[in-house]
């Protein structure tokens, strides 16, 4: 399953092929089943009667996968199809018909457009859906992303012509068109997630309006300023586009704080700030907040005065250190001098021993012979 995901392509959804009734989101990677009808042109790639759309992208050889979110829906098709397939009427969902589906039924029926249908066993609901092909082995494979389990495979399959990701949000049934779990006015019913991770297309699902509001604001003490502040950096990640980033005092005004650091990478923009921040008594709370045109994110953080008593225990300490280690550091230097002045004494003593003995004997020799003479 894992290395399915390096054959991973992009998929947008292509607004000629869908029925009127869908609609499509602006970056088509999202489509929902509308209540009315739209005025569009009925072209020859459009579907008219069963509430399809396909594609962009189409592929004619090698391997390819894309992923679905489909969680909330009580029915639904996708897959993939070949490029010369009927559009008009009523449609017939299996391989011969150039058709190679899994669907959802009634909240918990799941099936295989097989010729004749096979009904699958899942252990669990699914709520995104991997779909891989290999266009050379003639093999279409689908997977619940979320499980790491295989749903459905049609193998030993002939393909000779360019195949399209193929979606079908359907209408839930007995039930409302819109998904089970709308998280606002504008929910959607399925979002292409190509290989991205469920938390990315989370935030695009909220966010349709283009914008992908980032993680909660962290704010972090990272340690003690020389002026007795305490610095902090607040960081949030995967933005889209990077958001404004401001430090406030508990009455919303702006604080002065340090140039935002912006970083991007694969999940979109990391953004953090630094800012120092001192006691004011009864006031030491802070905000930081994160904010595009549509969305705002904010953190906040209460610091007890203690904290910036502690500042001035660490500086009291630090300074009774520093002259505990220069003391130590004196009584080294002055009991080492004393060491190699004794020892230099001692050095000079036994010389002058060394020297006077010769000399003693020289005059005690002289001695006994002048006692010998007389």
């Amino acid at each position: 399953f894992a290395e399915m995901k390096d054959f991973a392509v992009d998929v947008t959804l292509d607004p000629d092929t869908a029925n009127p009734f869908l609609i499509l989101s602006a970056d088509g990677k999202q489509v929902r089943l509308g209540d009315e009808r739209q005025n569009l042109p009925d072209t020859p790639q459009r579907f008219d009667y069963c509430v399809n759309v396909l594609g962009k992208q189409s592929f004619s050889s090698g391997r390819f996968y894309y992923e679905v979110q489909v969680s909330g829906k009580t029915a639904w098709d996708l897959g993939v199809v070949r490029e010369k397939i009927n559009r008009k009427g009523r449609i017939t969902w299996r391989p011969q018909y150039g058709f190679w589906t899994v669907r959802l039924r009634d909240e918990n029926e799941y099936w295989a457009g097989a010729g004749p249908s096979v009904r699958l066993t899942l252990r669990e609901k699914v709520e995104k859906v991997g779909v891989f092909v290999d266009y050379d082995e003639g093999l279409v494979s689908f997977y619940d992303v979320n499980s790491r389990s295989h749903i459905y495979s049609f193998t030993a399959q002939s393909f000779t012509e360019k195949l399209y990701p193929y979606f079908s949000p359907c209408d839930n049934e007995g039930g409302p068109k819109q998904p089970k779990h709308q998280h606002d006015k504008l929910s959607y019913d399925m979002l292409l997630g190509v290989h991205r991770e469920l938390d990315q297309l989370t935030k695009e699902y909220d966010n349709a309006d283009g914008d992908i509001k980032g993680s909660q604001p962290v704010i972090m003490m990272e340690n003690y300023d020389n002026s007795g502040g305490i610095n902090l950096v607040c960081e949030s990640r995967g933005w889209n586009p990077e958001p404004d980033v401001l430090w406030l005092d508990r009455e919303g005004a702006p604080l002065t704080a340090e140039e935002t650091q912006i970083h991007r990478d694969t999940e979109g923009f990391s953004v953090k700030r630094r800012i120092t921040v001192h006691d004011y008594s009864d006031s030491n709370r802070f905000y930081c907040r994160f904010q595009q045109t549509h969305h705002m994110m904010e953190a906040e953080v209460i610091i007890n005065g203690k904290v910036f008593d502690a500042w001035k225990w660490i500086v009291v300490i630090s300074f009774s250190a520093c002259l505990f280690t220069v003391g130590w550091i004196v009584t080294a230097v002055i009991f080492r001098k004393k060491v190699l002045q004794r020892r230099m004494m001692e050095h000079e003593l036994a010389e002058m021993k060394t020297f006077e003995e010769p000399q003693r004997k020289r005059v005690e020799d002289e001695l006994a012979r002048k006692k010998q003479y007389s």
